[in-house]
């Protein structure tokens, strides 16, 4: 099951794990990818990216997020703790000009670009916060929850996983809502759309 979204989208990857110490919540790594995007002008810039960009829940993004439910559980490491956390990791997708698209770009020009580049990934990182605060309520039932055994603690992660992306989803799409006006109002979009 994989869940995306998408004007810049929200994700992460979650693995089935030993606990961490007594007090630990969920833990996360943040890995960012670049796509190419290639053109001689801001419009050129943004309908390569439009074209070529990540793709979330079957539309294109500036920026992407995916998120991904692990499917390995460690059973020696679970035979000797006895206990799970989440672990979770996210990948942004986020859009880089190639070096020939921005050494065509006027001064002005690229500097759009990079305000905007810096605008998507400012976008992206919330969307990490509101999964952890998800995680972290997960971690906590499945803490409280105490597996009997692994095969116990793997079905009760798979529970919580489905119940955390139907309850965090809701918020993914609402902040992306929230922040539609603010990213159509960047400079580089205004003057690509043009």
């Amino acid at each position: 099951m994989k869940i995306v979204f998408s004007l810049a989208a929200v994700g992460s990857f979650l693995t089935i794990c030993p606990a961490l110490p007594a007090g630990a919540g969920a833990s996360s790594h943040t890995t960012y990818l670049y796509f190419p995007v290639e053109g001689n002008s801001l419009p050129e810039l943004h309908s390569d990216m439009v074209r070529n960009g990540p793709t979330a829940n079957g539309v294109r993004g500036y920026g992407v997020t995916s998120v991904d439910p692990g499917k390995r559980l460690d059973i020696s490491a679970c035979k000797k703790s006895g206990s799970y956390h989440f672990d979770v990791e996210f990948l942004i997708h986020l859009p880089k000009a190639t070096n020939a698209a921005a050494s065509s770009l006027s001064p002005r020009d690229r500097g759009m670009w990079m305000r905007f580049t810096q605008l998507e990934k400012k976008h992206e990182e919330p969307h990490r916060s509101i999964w952890m605060v998800c995680a972290a309520d997960c971690e906590r039932r499945l803490q409280a929850g105490g597996a009997q055994d692994c095969t116990s603690g793997q079905t009760k992660v798979r529970a919580l996983w489905s119940q955390m992306i139907a309850e965090c989803s809701p918020k993914q799409v609402a902040f992306d809502n929230a922040q539609r006006g603010i990213v159509g109002a960047n400079p580089f979009i205004r003057q690509a759309a043009r």
